[in-house]
């Protein structure tokens, strides 16, 4: 089944996240020599519906950021959990946190927290708003909790799929 909103075409399948985030996070691990990423992945999670070259971007991008915006280096932990009828995704690092202030215009087009202190970033500031439209085409929501020198956890959810009803005979 196709699914289009704007200029993203989404394709979707069952798709296995737990396998997914492991392989996002093996090509994080070769970007950056500075920071330990790991992945704590809850076995035998379902299946949800969606677009896993989409969702592959979308934990990409929540990785990329991890790693971006603690320049120190330090842990980026993945998470999987089953959370009623949707897999929950955490992507949590220590790095420089987001002011209170920021939050509410994180998602938004061309908004990017800048931190004199941590040297230019680079970016379009587009990065989380497709994010969260790639989220919400699936049904999803994403959101983050921060506090300014103690890093910030992204997390997203994606509903599980549901089984067919079979016919009675």
């Amino acid at each position: 089944m196709r699914v289009r909103a704007g200029k993203i075409r989404l394709e979707l399948n069952p798709v296995d996240l737990n396998g997914l985030v492991a392989d996002a996070v093996d090509r994080a691990r070769v970007s950056s020599d500075r920071h330990e990423i790991s992945a704590d992945l809850q076995p035998g999670l379902p299946a949800v519906v969606g677009d896993s070259d989409r969702l592959t971007q979308v934990v990409a991008n929540l990785l990329s950021n991890a790693v971006k915006y603690s320049p120190d280096g330090g842990e980026v932990l993945v998470c999987t959990r089953l959370e009623t009828n949707q897999v929950q995704v955490t992507v949590t690092d220590h790095g420089l946190g987001i002011p209170p202030e920021f939050i509410h215009r994180l998602f938004g087009r061309y908004e990017r927290f800048e931190d004199n202190h941590a040297g230019k970033i680079i970016g379009t500031g587009l990065g989380l708003a497709i994010t969260r439209q790639i989220v919400e085409m699936h049904g999803g929501k994403i959101w983050v909790e921060s506090r300014v020198g103690s890093g910030s956890q992204f997390a997203f959810t994606i509903p599980v799929q549901v089984a067919e009803p079979k016919p009675s005979s």
